[in-house]
């Protein structure tokens, strides 16, 4: 597999998981938010800073990166894709 093909699966895989937990708490991301989530959780062992105004949804996608996070774990100790 490419690595093109390869990175489109896993942006899929996060849009995926965003969309369950938008499901979950009742919420939607803005396209900024949903953007926010993709470059945070993109690469591997990358430490990422969110800054932005008290209000916008800091928490909301740091909620959402963990939740992405624990889901990439469970599948990786698992082997459940």
């Amino acid at each position: 597999m490419s690595n093109s093909t390869s990175d489109n699966n896993f942006a899929t895989s996060i849009d995926d998981s965003i969309d369950r937990c938008e499901h979950k708490l009742g919420i939607k991301l803005s396209e900024e938010q949903r953007a926010a989530v993709h470059h945070m959780t993109m690469q591997v062992g990358v430490v990422a800073h969110l800054a932005g105004h008290a209000g916008i949804g800091m928490t909301t996608v740091h909620q959402l990166c963990a939740d992405r996070r624990e889901e990439a774990v469970r599948r990786s100790v698992t082997g459940v894709r």
